[in-house]
Formats: C-alpha cells, structure tokens, sequence
C-alpha cells in the first residue's frame, strides 16, 4: 500500500493529502474551540490564526504547483484571473480600511480579516488542480466531516452523551403574568457558534449527498447516499435555518431540472421520499420550526410583492438591508475595510433601537451586500465572475458528463448567501467546493 502511494501519482495524492489535512483542521479545531478540550487557551482567535499559517503553507504548495507547470496553458483560465482580482482589490481594501489591525485580523468574535480572506481563495485556488479522478475522495472526506458534525448536532438536540450544549434564552409572552418571559431552547450548532451556520454546513454536505445519489449507479452506493441524506436532511432541520431551507428548495429545483433531462425519475421520486419523511418525523418529534418559518417567509414575501414593506420582515433583515444600501455610495471604490462594517456609519455601528434593547449588527446578513460595503463594488465584481464561471462550468459539466454533485452545494451556497453572513468555521469548504466545481478535467 505505502509502495502504491509513492510509486503512482505521487504528486497528485499527495495534493489531495494535503487538501485533507486542511479539513481536518477546520474539524478538529472547531471541535476543540467550541468544547474547550484537549488544548487549554485554544479558542476561536486561536482557531483563526491557524488559517493564517495554513495560508502561508497554501502558497508554500502552490509555487510548488507553479514550478512544475509554469509553462502550462490551463494556468490561463479565467478562473484564475477572477482568483488574483479577488485578491488585488481585497489588499487595496485593507490598505485604505477604516481600522487597518481590523481588515487585517477581522473584528472580535469574527476573525474574517485580510488573512482569513487570503486563506479561503489560497484553498480554491490549490483544490483547482486536484485531478478528476480524486475529487470524490476529496469530497467523500467532507461528507465524513459533516456526518461528524451532524451526529453531534443530534446528540446536542436530544441531550445525548453528555455533549456539550449552548441554550438561547428568547422572550416569550405570558398570559399570567401579562409580559415576557425568558424561554430557553436548545441550539443544534455541531461544533459551530451559530445554528445558521450549522445549517449551511449540512447544505453543502445534504446537496453533495443529494448529487452523488443521482450520479451512482451500484445499489451499495444508493444505500449509502440516501442514508447520508437523511442524516443531513434532519441535521438541517434541527438547526431551523431558514436561509438554508431556502437554499436547499433551489437545489431540488435543479435537480428536478437535470433529471427531467437525463430522464432519471425515479431517483427525484426517491430524493423527495427521504426528505418528505425525515421532515415529517421530525415536525413530529417537535425539533424543528423550519415549515412554520418558510410559511412565514412565503407570507412576508407576498406582502412584499404587494408594496407592503415591513422592516421586521427576515428578522429585521429588511431593516439592515436598507440602511446599508444607504451608505453603499460613501464606500463605493474600495469599500470601509475587511470586517469593518461595525466601522461603516459614521465610524460605527448598524444599532436596531428596541423599547427594552438595542441590538448591534457586525455583519450585513447578505455576503454580497457584505463584500460591497466592506471590499468595494470592484471586488463584489470580482466574486460575482468567479461564482458565475463557477456555476457556467459546473452546469455544463453536469449536463454534458451526466454528473450533477459537484454543482449542487454551490447553487446552495449561493442562494443562502443572500441572508446570511461568511464564517471562517464554513467558508473555506465553500470555496474548496468552488475549486473542485470548475478545476482540471484531466489528470494534472
């Protein structure tokens, strides 16, 4: 076995053991952080900073690559010149930021700075070269991960072995008493901060199960891939992530879209069998909110559709939405900063005003909007071209190979992209997905 691996293709197993190792450590270090184990001290800024040194060995590896191909013509694929404008108007952005030690570091509790940024597009830009015929192993490690992830987020919702679990305490009102109260429940977050976050990991991991169980065509592999889904389906559940069930209804449109084409019903009608009745036993079992909230987000959205505008709407999104739009035209160039929009309005925060609280807002709740205040409109450009040669490449592959997986979490991703908000624990999968979707069709 050990003469296998470094007689035969030894360069192009030893990428993907590398990719690999990447992964495991976003696993392994969200796991430490969140339960405060095995490395005292070892938090999330110190969970960041290992992606800062991951960055420096990502280009330690690609000059490595570069050495050996240089005089290759794929290096002058458009996804790589979307990869170096990402990266020129990101350093502009932290060069001319509002607070320069944040653009380059991320503010607290967020850590999404300059290096953070380096380490997501140093990630695609290696996982491009990985050869066709490794990217599933590449990705069957991913779908490990999420099971990881999922099976702990599970025994958090169920208070399982002894796990360690985070309660959020909401206000809720009492008739006995004629106001609130503070009603505590449970967050499925695996081992991330947020159970948004959570939900758009076990998307990625749901729609590359949901992929790979249209792709296989051996019974084993049906049987694997559809337990996968129903594992990843209840995970998404539990974590009542809207934005994430929104995300995974366009992957089921384009799946259903690609096996009207290829003519591959019965696979939909099984696809929607699993997940018609994981979410019935999960509705059942009283652990998700998630048909009641997208019933409510179909409700906000038809007023919307109205003319009736309600700042409230996609808790209060509306509401920063539109006040960030606002100030778009005073960052227009290079944007307030990496991680600086707490920075963006007037030197501080986005604050919502309630009669018994105020909350802040760091983040912009849409990537897009993010990436426009904080990057600029030349950098939103930039994303915006490498997620459409992405999606180009990866459609084309799906229909003209017959293989659908390696497009699914991107559409995801993207759609979720519009309510939610980057995190350094999700985003470098995200853009090693990206990597994989429109890298090398033949061996490197």
């Amino acid at each position: 076995m050990i003469n296998f691996f470094l007689k035969k293709e030894f360069k192009k197993k030893l990428l993907v053991s590398y990719l690999t190792i990447n992964l495991l450590y976003l696993l392994i270090g969200s796991y430490i952080y969140f339960t405060e184990k095995i490395i005292a001290g070892f938090h999330y800024k110190e969970f960041s900073i290992g992606l800062k040194y991951l960055f420096i060995a990502n280009i330690v590896v690609f000059i490595a690559i570069i050495i050996k191909k240089w005089r290759n013509k794929d290096l002058r694929k458009p996804i790589y010149i979307g990869i170096m404008l990402c990266t020129i108007f990101a350093i502009i952005s932290a060069i001319f930021a509002y607070d320069i030690n944040i653009a380059l570091e991320g503010c607290w509790e967020r850590y999404e700075g300059l290096f953070s940024v380096l380490y997501y597009l140093s990630i695609m830009l290696l996982s491009t070269f990985v050869a066709e015929k490794y990217k599933k192993f590449i990705v069957n490690i991913i779908l490990v991960c999420g099971a990881i992830q999922a099976i702990y987020a599970i025994c958090q919702c169920f208070s399982l072995f002894n796990v360690k679990q985070i309660f959020h305490y909401r206000p809720q009102w009492d008739e006995r008493i004629q106001g609130n109260v503070p009603v505590g429940e449970i967050w499925a977050l695996g081992f991330t901060n947020n159970p948004n976050f959570f939900g758009t990991y076990m998307l990625l991991v749901l729609s590359y199960s949901l992929g790979l169980l249209v792709d296989s065509k051996k019974n084993y592999q049906n049987i694997i891939y559809s337990s996968l889904i129903a594992l990843f389906m209840f995970a998404l559940l539990i974590s009542n992530s809207s934005a994430s069930a929104v995300g995974l209804l366009f992957v089921i449109i384009y799946i259903f879209i690609y096996c009207l084409k290829i003519k591959s019903y019965n696979k939909f009608i099984v696809i929607l069998s699993i997940m018609l009745a994981i979410t019935c036993l999960t509705v059942k079992l009283g652990k998700t909110t998630l048909a009641k909230d997208m019933l409510q987000i179909g409700n906000e959205a038809t007023e919307i559709a109205k003319g009736n505008f309600n700042e409230n709407y996609g808790t209060e999104r509306m509401y920063i939405w539109k006040e960030t739009i606002k100030i778009v035209p005073n960052y227009l160039l290079h944007g307030v900063g990496i991680d600086n929009f707490h920075k963006a309005f007037n030197g501080g925060a986005l604050i919502l005003k309630r009669p018994t609280r105020e909350i802040l807002y760091d983040k912009a709740h849409n990537e897009y909007l993010q990436i426009l205040v904080t990057q600029g409109i030349f950098a939103l450009a930039s994303y915006l071209f490498v997620y459409g040669y992405v999606v180009y490449k990866g459609t084309k592959n799906a229909f003209k190979n017959n293989e659908i997986y390696l497009i699914l979490p991107i559409i995801g991703y993207l759609v979720q992209a519009f309510f939610s908000i980057s995190v350094i624990e999700v985003a470098p999968i995200f853009y090693m997905l990206l990597g994989l979707c429109c890298g090398e069709e033949k061996d490197i």
